[in-house]
């Protein structure tokens, strides 16, 4: 399928006798591969009972996530087995089978200094009722009546990849060309869908759903007038014209024991009455009718399933659950409830089976992006939260103040303005994350070009910010709609009106005197991030400090926003603190990307380090800020690094010691080095966890990269080995605990690519 390998049927003999097969599908649309095992005889499409299906799913950056297994003949997987990868594609996850689970962390990435397993979802009930897409191309499951037709597979024309259904009627006066497929009966709520192309606008093509008598409840047609229609069992209702030679999705929402469904074509909906009574249990397709003439229609991913949405279970209050179609367009977002551990995402008809749940924390943070995989209405899936070895951050500065001042509505007394946009409140966020960060409510401002804002002044509820307080402002924009500049203005009651700005971005809005706290730079505006960001200012540099302040300006030049959370913080917000350190040390903080940010020395008699990101060279003036830390003892010498973290200001992190070697100094380029692994022979859960570490050294200035270290613990005892190597990068000798060597030697005979000699010192 555009030029692209979908099926391969391998086919094994032994002295000419067939053994069975192996079947490959691949399915770009829903980012899978399926591996078929099969007993012979199986060289024919559809033949041959199965043995063992493995399906494997690929993550957004192409590698596979998730394996399914599929014993015997079962429909559904005895087990399933993990994989994650890092940004630069080293393995840093994979769990088996029987839950074992081994971890790896690289040196120069956002997991040095640290082992990380992704979430994962299980699915505990299955919505599924019904789908065939006829890759698999067996059809020993379908009813077919070729009385007066033809039923079968057609590989030239299809809706996503190939096979489709072919039902061809001859013509003629008596007999049926259809196919129908059965389901387990429903009384209740479920829904159908098909992709249906009808060949010709002048016969009948027919989607109807019946009972186990065959008697039709549900009856759709591509009528021979040129109209999709619905019958009610007297009369016919038409709904929209349809071509010829064109996929169209029909879709029924529908209750057997109601009397009205609801009827799709692509994304338009309409109501339809169902006929007679009973429980359906199957679907047909039925191409024209007795003497109406000769007619074909093809027939791809016929579903049925139980309802519009899907359950996660296994959430925390706050945490946020997002619905994507596997081309990423968002499709439903959720917020879990104060006090509840579920929530439950929906769709229209269209969407299942392929789609993509992301889970937010409660931060806005994405914790969790599943493979594209097979979702269906009624399915309930248990989340595993993702599990870490981090520094633990003691405190967090999200959504931390001394007070709030602006959160859900105005202050008491507030008389709000318009400045080219009205006051807008709104329980939707324009993120991802799709919801305030705080409360229920946050207010926008309007898509416009040039200055635009929306703002208040005397209130009677004020507040006075103290010399060394930070303002703070949580600010979302989306990417697609990002301003030249953003200013935040505070008005103040003591003679100095609205002459307090701090802008992020381009120089373009003139108010007050730029340079001074009449229109103060603070930063650049961050990246699109699709996120809640925390801006922060001081007061002294606004002039504020002292102030008496009623009143706030949520200013843009160009662009859109949405705003939220505005509060007053203490010295701290602009603060990163890592506490558990003795006097002397020193902690570095550095961006993802390693470039230095700040440094804090411990005081004597002091057990933290205080990093004034705000009064950086380097200004960090919005968060979160993605980085790491690296604690040096009092004569420099690295002791650990950390991974890449998102940092909030006011954080607070405490250190341990750790068995990470520090490799603080690698050359940044490199990225495939190990750094450390860790698995657990009794399992991560067990009552008594026995870890096996390995963790590696790589000395300062090491251009190549090549450790000099290996330290390893099953249970409870540590072995360290001192590694040598020789100028081509060979591994030349071992010395073990004991101080024995072993030498490697290497011979140029073989071009140097075989050991050919080792030797000890025992």
């Amino acid at each position: 399928m555009n030029g692209q390998v979908s099926y391969v049927n391998a086919v094994d003999y032994d002295t000419g006798v067939e053994k069975g097969c192996t079947v490959e599908l691949f399915d770009s649309l829903a980012r899978k591969s399926v591996s078929v095992v099969k007993a012979a005889p199986c060289d024919q499409p559809g033949t041959g009972s199965q043995l063992e299906k493995e399906v494997s799913w690929f993550d957004p950056s192409g590698g596979v996530s998730q394996v399914d297994v599929y014993p015997g003949a079962s429909t559904s997987p005895a087990y399933s087995t993990y994989t994650a990868y890092d940004d630069w594609g080293n393995m840093i996850y994979t769990r088996d089978a029987v839950g074992h689970e081994r971890f790896a962390s690289f040196v120069n990435t956002r997991y040095q200094g640290g082992f990380y397993s992704p979430g994962r979802l299980t699915r505990t009930v299955n919505g599924l009722l019904l789908f065939d897409d006829f890759e698999g191309r067996d059809l020993s499951s379908w009813i077919l009546d070729t009385t007066a037709g033809t039923v079968g597979l057609d590989y030239s024309t299809f809706a996503t990849v190939p096979p489709a259904l072919k039902v061809a009627h001859t013509g003629a006066t008596s007999g049926v060309a259809a196919a129908t497929h059965t389901f387990a009966a429903q009384s209740g709520y479920f829904v159908v869908e098909a992709y249906v192309r009808p060949e010709e606008t002048n016969r009948q093509h027919y989607v109807l759903l019946r009972t186990s008598a065959s008697a039709i409840r549900a009856y759709v047609s591509f009528r021979d007038n040129g109209w999709i229609s619905w019958y009610s069992g007297t009369t016919w209702t038409d709904l929209t014209p349809y071509q010829a030679k064109q996929w169209y999705r029909i879709a029924f929402q529908l209750s057997a024991s109601g009397s009205g469904f609801s009827i799709w074509v692509n994304d338009l909906g309409y109501a339809g009455n169902l006929v007679g009574s009973g429980n359906i249990d199957r679907i047909n397709f039925q191409a024209s009718c007795s003497g109406c003439g000769s007619a074909a229609m093809y027939v791809d991913m016929v579903k049925v399933y139980q309802t519009d949405g899907m359950t996660v279970q296994g959430l925390q209050a706050g945490q946020v659950v997002a619905l994507e179609s596997s081309s990423g367009g968002l499709v439903d977002l959720e917020r879990v409830s104060s006090g509840s551990t579920s929530v439950t995402v929906a769709s229209s008809p269209g969407l299942y089976p392929y789609a993509t749940i992301q889970i937010y924390d409660t931060e806005g943070f994405v914790i969790y992006t599943s493979p594209t995989h097979d979702f269906w209405g009624g399915d309930t899936w248990a989340f595993t939260q993702p599990w870490k070895s981090f520094p633990i951050r003691t405190r967090s500065g999200f959504l931390r103040s001394t007070s709030v001042y602006v959160d859900d509505a105005l202050p008491t007394g507030a008389v709000p303005h318009s400045g080219g946009e009205i006051w807008s409140w709104s329980s939707y966020d324009l993120s991802a994350f799709g919801f305030p960060v705080s409360g229920s409510l946050a207010h926008e401002s309007t898509l416009l070009s040039g200055i635009h804002q929306h703002f208040f002044d005397s209130a009677t509820s004020q507040f006075s910010p103290n010399s060394g307080d930070f303002l703070i402002q949580y600010v979302d924009v989306p990417g697609n709609e990002y301003p030249a500049e953003l200013m935040l203005q505070f008005h103040d009651v003591n003679g100095g009106g609205w002459e307090h700005r701090a802008y992020w971005g381009a120089n373009i809005i003139p108010w007050g005197t730029d340079g001074s706290s009449s229109r103060l730079h603070i930063g650049d505006l961050p990246a699109p991030p699709g996120r809640w960001l925390m801006f922060i200012v001081r007061a002294d540099d606004v002039g504020t400090a002292g102030r008496t302040l009623d009143g706030l300006a949520y200013t843009l030049y160009g662009g859109m926003a949405s705003w939220d959370y505005s509060a007053r913080g203490d010295s701290a917000t602009g603060q990163i603190r890592i506490d558990n350190l003795q006097a002397n040390w020193k902690a570095e903080l550095y961006d993802s990307k390693g470039a230095f940010v700040a440094s804090a020395t411990v005081p004597t008699g002091a057990t933290s380090a205080i990093l004034d990101v705000y009064g950086a060279a380097t200004k960090i003036s919005t968060f979160p800020f993605d980085g790491y830390f690296l604690i040096r003892d009092g004569s420099t010498f690295p002791l650990y690094r950390s991974p890449v973290m998102s940092f909030w200001g006011g954080d607070v992190f405490g250190y341990s010691s750790s068995n990470f070697y520090p490799n603080g100094n690698i050359a940044q380029t490199i990225h495939d080095r190990l750094a450390g692994t860790l698995e657990f022979q009794t399992g991560r859960g067990a009552a008594i966890p026995i870890p096996h570490e390995t963790y590696l050294r790589y000395p300062e200035g090491n251009v190549a990269a090549l450790p000099d270290r290996m330290k390893v613990r099953d249970g409870s005892s540590w072995r360290e080995t001192a590694l040598g190597f020789d100028q081509d990068g060979l591994l030349s000798s071992t010395t073990d605990p004991k101080g024995n060597v072993v030498s490697y030697s290497y011979s140029a005979t073989y071009s140097r690519a075989y050991v050919t000699q080792v030797s000890d010192s025992v």
